[in-house]
């Protein structure tokens, strides 16, 4: 039952991690002025993807050898939602990101007139939530078959 462990310790990880995006780091971000805000969200982001998108595919592949291991249908299921933040991610967050990473931090449409670089580093976190509530549920459901295991 390594696997399913390991699937669901990475599971919860990639959940502590979005957590603690959306309740410290986004709201500590948001206190700073332009152009700084843009400057810092660069540099979580660029840090958080290689992060979160490691755990992502490392607890598919772990929950995967666990439904295979087992055949619980329960730890594919937990596994294709915890990956499912890939297309999450580039689908829906994508967007936001480019047009993010194109501005320029000492720019005039990055001032604080304008308020662009908030807009989006505000949509950007509220886009985020999606990963946490991607990862919580495949949490949910890693943490139930594995219960459900141990019981029969």
């Amino acid at each position: 039952m390594i696997p399913a462990l390991l699937a669901l310790v990475i599971a919860a990880l990639f959940t502590g991690a979005a957590l603690y995006i959306l309740v410290a780091e986004q709201p500590a971000r948001l206190l700073i002025p332009e152009p700084a805000l843009l400057v810092q969200w660069r540099r979580a982001y660029h840090g958080g993807t290689a992060m979160q998108g490691s755990l992502a595919v490392l607890g598919f592949l772990c929950a995967a050898l666990a439904w295979w291991l087992t055949g619980r249908t329960g730890f594919l299921a937990g596994g294709l939602v915890l990956v499912a933040n890939w297309p999450y991610t580039l689908i829906v967050i994508m967007p936001v990101n480019r047009r993010l990473e194109a501005l320029e931090p000492s720019a005039p449409e990055s001032s604080a007139a304008g308020q662009p670089v908030r807009a989006l580093v505000e949509r950007w976190g509220h886009l985020h939530a999606g990963r946490l509530g991607l990862g919580g549920l495949a949490l949910l459901i890693l943490f139930w078959t594995l219960a459900s295991l141990t019981v029969a």
